[in-house]
């Protein structure tokens, strides 16, 4: 990251520092911003897949929230079975259930 320049002084090394930083930020945003896209298109993938159905979300009935103990609206969201949770939404897109045939 130096180009092969010789850090010496201390304001040098700050300063590369400080650089390094911010692009690392700068890569973070970028990160989650393709992070939204691709969750945004999977979404849109299972619910335009025909092998997927939309139904209210288990966790918190479709109101896309759910009462906390101190009485405050929170996200619905459930960490320990987070498929079954519609992160606000209202719905989840589960798949089809489709009988195999047995041979006889």
């Amino acid at each position: 990251m130096t180009n092969g320049k010789k850090l010496e002084t201390l304001e040098e090394i700050q300063d590369e520092m400080k650089t390094l930083s911010r692009k690392r930020d700068l890569a973070i945003i970028e990160a989650d911003k393709i992070q939204k896209e691709l969750q945004a298109l999977s979404q849109k993938f299972l619910e335009s897949h025909p092998d997927f159905i939309k139904i209210r979300c288990l966790t918190c009935g479709g109101k896309g929230y759910v009462d906390s103990n101190d009485g405050k609206k929170k996200i619905c969201m459930n960490p320990n079975f987070p498929m079954l949770s519609c992160n606000g939404k209202g719905y989840i897109m589960l798949e089809k259930y489709k009988e195999e045939k047995k041979e006889e």
